[in-house]
């Protein structure tokens, strides 16, 4: 199984703090399923070819129809949640700017990292906002 799969599903449940796994369809599970589902369709395996939805949803525990369902159906929904957009546009970019499971896991790291900092900043002009009021 690639390398890269897997590790964009610890992500993708690390960052949810929910097993994506699960035989659920609640939203709090369905979402992060989805934004993997989809974010997983950018990998390549060795051979340069993207991986398979059978592949995708043998690491789920789901066929390739519930890949799919996923990619087409749910992925709008999850998408426009702001929470849900950012770590799918980090998580392509880890994809598409890394070539091992090491490199992707520093990207990612470094992309929350400038998250976090993008946050106290905006709190900080807020803040500043407030007090000028």
């Amino acid at each position: 199984m690639n390398a890269k799969l897997r590790t964009l599903k610890r992500l993708v449940e690390k960052e949810t703090g929910v097993k994506i796994d699960s035989v659920n369809r609640s939203r709090s599970i369905t979402y992060p399923r989805a934004i993997f589902c989809k974010a997983a369709k950018q990998i390549k395996d060795e051979s340069g070819k993207y991986i398979t939805l059978e592949d995708i949803g043998r690491i789920i525990g789901k066929g390739h129809a519930t890949v799919l369902y996923n990619c087409s159906n749910v992925f709008p929904h999850a998408y426009s949640d702001e929470k849900y957009r950012k770590m799918y546009n980090s998580l392509v970019s880890a994809i598409k700017e890394t070539e091992s499971e090491e490199e992707m896991l520093r990207y990612v790291d470094n992309m929350e990292s400038l998250y976090e900092k993008l946050n106290k900043s905006n709190q900080s002009v807020s803040d500043l906002k407030y007090k000028l009021e």
